[in-house]
């Protein structure tokens, strides 16, 4: 996997913020969808996910985060489903029919 390699994360949760967490220390960057923009603005200014393994620190220079899932999808070339079961149709509803 290059450094140049464009992947994004679903999910916001202890999964997806350890994913995250791997890939931007390998990556340049990594987009990340999170449904919820409170935390988004959170992770964004303190640089830990507030509910989800909140003693890890994240490069928010390399993350992209989003709540819009088309925008954290297109440019990627591979994708990472990082969600309960439960609420992988939901998450997925609002993806691009075209990938």
């Amino acid at each position: 996997m290059g450094k140049s390699t464009n992947i994004a994360v679903i999910g916001g949760g202890s999964w997806a913020t350890a994913i995250v967490k791997m890939l931007s220390n390998n990556l340049d960057q990594v987009n990340w969808w999170i449904r919820n923009e409170k935390n988004i603005k959170h992770i964004q200014q303190y640089r830990h996910n507030p509910n989800y393994l909140p003693s890890i620190e994240l490069d928010v220079d390399k993350l992209q985060i989003s709540n819009d899932i088309q925008e954290v999808i297109r440019p990627a070339s591979m994708v990472i489903l990082a969600v309960p079961s439960a609420f992988i149709k939901d998450a997925l509803e609002e993806c691009p029919s075209d990938i």
